[in-house]
This record gives C-alpha cells, sequence and structure tokens, in this order.
C-alpha cells in the first residue's frame, strides 16, 4: 500500500495515461491539481482511501476526456461514490 499525500510531481510524468487506479492505498490530503495535467485521462480511481479528503481541484472539470471519477470510502464526493461525467448519449 501506498501511504501519505497523493504524489503531484510524479502525476506530471503520465501524461499518455487514459487509466489510473489508485484504489485500496492510504493516501491522505486532497488531489493534487496535478491530475488535470493528464490530458487523456478517461477514469480516475480514488476509491477505497479514507483519508483522501474533500479537495477535487477546479480543473477537473476542464478535463474533456475524464468520464468517470470513482470516489467511494473517501471522504471526497459527499457520498456519491462515483461521478460519471460522460454526456449521455443519443
Amino acid at each position: 500500500n501506498m501511504t501519505g499525500p497523493i504524489p503531484g510531481s510524479a502525476l506530471r510524468l503520465l501524461t499518455g495515461l487514459k487509466k489510473l487506479f489508485l484504489s485500496y492505498n492510504r493516501f491522505s490530503g486532497a488531489i493534487p491539481e496535478e491530475i488535470c495535467t493528464l490530458s487523456n485521462l478517461e477514469l480516475l480511481d480514488f476509491s477505497y482511501n479514507a483519508d483522501v479528503v474533500d479537495g477535487i481541484p477546479s480543473c477537473i472539470g476542464q478535463m474533456s476526456t475524464l468520464q468517470i471519477i470513482a470516489l467511494a470510502h473517501t471522504s471526497v464526493g459527499g457520498g456519491n461514490p462515483v461521478v460519471n461525467l460522460q454526456s449521455p448519449q443519443p
């Protein structure tokens, strides 16, 4: 298990990443703004990191490829463990 703050500086190196699974660790603190540098990211899973606190960077709303954020069993999301950002298909 990984513990401590989510390493923002390491996230900047993962530019081509489409899916990021960080669930079942012991991260703490807020989700760093560097997550927004992942311009190809489609899925972000922070589930089961109880010490990740409410702190989603506002830039996440600008990420055009991001479709799903999973936040189950964290202090983020106000009881909404999965946020589907994908537009409904006609």
